[in-house]
């Protein structure tokens, strides 16, 4: 089952059932000197927010939205871990909407 939120049309009359977005944020450890690098390349993916690089034990923390939970796994494995110097990710998806 999808989930739905609430949205009033242009009127503010009746509201319209649309599906909710999925967001995330991901982890991504990269290769030694290149999560500067790394954050800028993965900033410029439509569909990524926002790219920072950190410190801890990951290097780059990406905040990401999708349509669908499908559409998310897909587009962290042919954008954000194809990605030239990303060694591994850990995603967690925000449920608290």
């Amino acid at each position: 089952m999808e989930n739905y939120r609430s949205l009033s049309n242009a009127r503010g009359g009746k509201k319209e059932e649309q599906p909710m977005a999925i967001a995330a944020y991901i982890f991504i450890e990269t290769m030694q000197g290149k999560a500067k690098t790394i954050a800028k390349q993965i900033r410029e993916i439509p569909g990524v927010k926002t790219a920072h690089t950190v410190t801890g034990p990951y290097d780059v923390i990406t905040y990401v939205e999708a349509d669908s939970l499908l559409v998310l796994g897909d587009f962290i494995v042919s954008k954000i871990q194809a990605t030239s110097g990303v060694l591994r990710t850990l995603t967690n998806v925000i449920i608290d909407g």
